[in-house]
């Protein structure tokens, strides 16, 4: 069903934005997250985290190049990982 819209999506992108189809996605991703980190960067990280893990299953379910989800999926995870730490207190509690 979805054969002739990918293509048509790719096409548009492409030619709009000078950009693979690939890094499009990954760009309104990151963008994204940018918006709703604006309110608390938790909700930042994690819709960066969904949103890269959602994109990872997408591209390699339709053969697409993983290289820039992957980056962008353990960079999410890094980033998530690092606001862990930052925000404990030494007795472990954390901070509001």
């Amino acid at each position: 069903m979805t054969d002739y819209i990918t293509p048509i999506i790719q096409n548009l992108i492409s030619t709009a934005l000078y950009v693979d189809f690939t890094d499009a996605i990954l760009l309104i991703i990151v963008c994204l997250a940018i918006i709703f980190s604006i309110q608390d960067y938790r909700i930042g990280l994690m819709s960066l985290l969904l949103l890269s893990a959602s994109a990872y299953i997408f591209f390699s379910l339709f053969g697409l190049l993983v290289a820039h989800a992957t980056i962008l999926l353990l960079l999410s995870l890094l980033l998530m990982a690092l606001s862990f730490f930052i925000t404990k207190k030494p007795g472990g509690a954390m901070l509001s």
